[in-house]
């Protein structure tokens, strides 16, 4: 009993200290004697005071504790917030709030248990972070525009109203809409849309290279579409829109393969598709490793940058998603799997990442067979990478189109070839 109590006080003393350190340090940092706050010892006892309350509480069974303990941390936050104001005039109240959240730590220690600690732990670290980036915070806030804030809303919407409240079953005869899995991936797209916002905004011309990355994860064709825009805009970036075309063909093709083993969990599937894939994905990192080495040199201008959220562009992958899930597996329960070539090729024409995941989901259900479910996915990614030749026409730059096509067609080729050839050593092993 002695070591639980002796184990847990330093516990609960410890989460006190990460945001007590952060507060001294401050107070050492900008000598701000008009302004005195909460030092180290103060915040760890704030701390180990919410321990004993729960602690004591557990014990005797009074909740009363609790309260009292309760009322001493807003008695002395009180004093001194209301001392600070009449004397300094200073109304910052951001350490005396985290005051209360310190003494829930150490109540949440005083509770016992893994899972407390782990939530105490767990707020000690994010209070400290939130002291710690006062600075950069405001800087940032004030820097955001309104275009950024209401995507941040409406992805709040997306990813924490709407999800929750979607049924996880299938809701139709043949299985295979289910509302929830459907409105999970439009929120890792959204999520995936974000961070490649986040990647230009913050690093410009390296960031063009991010941000395609995790574009391409999402659909290789709208991104090279949407660097074929960029280019026009700005001819000076010829050999960097170049790579990021091979890079974002590359992260197309690395999506299929994460999206079947992890999402889906689809590993004997992945046994048939890895061995092409690596190669066919080697082909495309030399082609973009090539032109990445000569965008040195490329002149950087301002890049107009693209909606952080853009509904529309997430909503039409999440309805050519659907749509194949439901076209496939109708076209695949009344006329086998022949009826899933036309739809296969036609989504791959916008998201091969689409179809693939489709046809995962298929093959999870049981509704397509592994050799069908395998030769429909490469033909997903031959059909992907050939189209960005059409897609690059645009451009009506001679090099960009001839690269693009030797480049598509050479890991096409890979693709396939490696493809036959391991399945042939399968079939006859």
């Amino acid at each position: 009993m002695l070591i639980d109590f002796v184990t847990m006080l330093l516990f609960a003393a410890l989460v006190g200290a990460l945001p007590g350190i952060e507060r001294e340090h401050l107070r050492k940092k900008t000598e701000e004697k008009a302004v005195p706050i909460f030092g180290i010892r103060t915040i760890i006892l704030f701390s180990i005071l919410g321990f004993i309350s729960a602690f004591l509480g557990s014990i005797s069974g009074e909740s009363l504790i609790f309260v009292l303990g309760l009322i001493v941390v807003i008695i002395i936050t009180t004093a001194v917030y209301t001392s600070n104001f009449l004397k300094y005039k200073h109304t910052g109240a951001t350490t005396y709030v985290a005051m209360f959240i310190v003494f829930f730590m150490g109540f949440l220690v005083g509770l016992g248990g893994y899972i407390n600690f782990m939530m105490a732990a767990v707020l000690s670290i994010i209070t400290t972070l939130l002291l710690a980036a006062r600075r950069e915070m405001i800087d940032w806030s004030r820097n955001l525009k309104s275009e950024e804030i209401l995507s941040a809303i409406k992805f709040g919407i997306i990813a924490v109203i709407i999800l929750p409240l979607l049924p996880n079953r299938y809701v139709d005869p043949w299985n295979l809409v289910n509302p929830f899995s459907v409105w999970y991936i439009i929120v890792v797209i959204s999520g995936i849309f974000f961070a490649s916002y986040i990647f230009m905004k913050e690093l410009s011309k390296k960031g063009l290279f991010y941000s395609n990355f995790f574009a391409g994860l999402i659909s290789g064709t709208a991104t090279v579409f949407h660097l074929t825009c960029l280019f026009k805009k700005n001819k000076s970036l010829l050999k960097t829109i170049l790579s990021c075309i091979f890079l974002a063909s590359f992260a197309s093709l690395f999506s299929h393969i994460f999206v079947i083993a992890f999402v889906f969990g689809a590993f004997e599937l992945v046994k048939y598709l890895i061995v092409p894939y690596i190669l066919s994905m080697i082909s495309l990192l030399i082609f973009f490793y090539h032109y990445y080495t000569q965008s040195k040199h490329d002149v950087v201008k301002d890049l107009n940058l693209p909606s952080p959220l853009s509904l529309k562009s997430v909503f039409t992958f999440g309805g050519i998603y659907l749509a194949l899930v439901v076209i496939g597996g109708l076209l695949n329960f009344y006329f086998g799997d022949v009826g899933l070539i036309p739809a296969v090729a036609s989504a791959s024409l916008f998201s091969s990442s689409a179809a693939t995941a489709s046809l995962a989901n298929l093959f999870h259900q049981g509704n397509l067979g592994l050799f069908s479910a395998a030769g429909f996915i490469i033909f997903s990614g031959v059909i992907s990478l050939l189209i960005r030749i059409i897609w690059v026409w645009p451009t009506k730059n001679k090099e960009i189109i001839k690269m693009v096509s030797i480049g598509t067609i050479v890991s096409s080729i890979v693709l396939v070839v490696s493809y036959m050839l391991q399945f042939q050593f399968f079939i006859f092993s």
